[in-house]
């Protein structure tokens, strides 16, 4: 009898965890990014980097689902005017670019439109592990090592695995280390295409 019911308990288990699992997609992701900052001393061209990374979605109720994501994020920020604003501060030679290099944390709520087409919108938090400029001297950080931004996208899915979007992200936190006088938020607009590993289509 034990052995029944242990059985039965463990087929339980398993259809739970089964059930759990088959409202969650997981895979790849990747795409190019285009960015600029917004404020004194840089330029309003966008220049390309790229995102890569992976990501999971989960169903929640009716049409709504979220999706977390963990990416490496390249950004390529392009220099304008630096010395007519920081002077005091800058190098002899500033650059006219910067590479910026962070790990992504975007947290996205969607809605599903139609079957094959979702829009999206939510937060992302940013890293910077690496920072390739030479903006100050004494080689000083330009650029705080953390950055919040909102977000707002769409997804087109044409296959069940294969997923098509375009995101935008607005920084909302000051991201200049040289002074309070002059600030920088990090705008970026997104194209990329997804793959889904496993899951089933939501």
């Amino acid at each position: 009898m034990n052995q029944k019911l242990l059985l039965l308990l463990a087929v339980f288990i398993a259809a739970k965890i089964n059930a759990q699992f088959s409202n969650i997609q997981a895979g790849v992701k990747g795409d190019v990014t285009y960015s600029r900052i917004n404020g004194d001393g840089m330029s309003i061209g966008y220049r390309p980097g790229f995102n890569a990374g992976v990501f999971a979605e989960a169903k929640l109720i009716d049409k709504w689902s979220v999706q977390p994501e963990l990416l490496f994020s390249q950004r390529n920020i392009q220099i304008g005017d630096f010395k007519d604003y920081y002077a005091a501060s800058a190098s002899e030679f500033p650059g006219k670019y910067a590479y910026l290099s962070y790990v992504s944390l975007p947290v996205s709520l969607k809605y599903k439109v139609l079957d094959q087409l979702k829009v999206s919108a939510g937060v992302q938090y940013s890293y910077l592990v690496y920072a390739d400029e030479t903006l100050l001297r004494n080689k000083a950080d330009a650029f705080k090592k953390n950055d919040i931004a909102v977000l707002a996208g769409f997804e087109y899915t044409p296959f069940p695995k294969l997923r098509f979007y375009g995101r935008y992200s607005q920084g909302v936190l000051d991201i200049s280390n040289i002074n309070t006088i002059h600030s920088w938020d990090m705008i970026q607009i997104q194209a990329g295409v997804g793959y889904v590993l496993f899951g089933n289509k939501k």
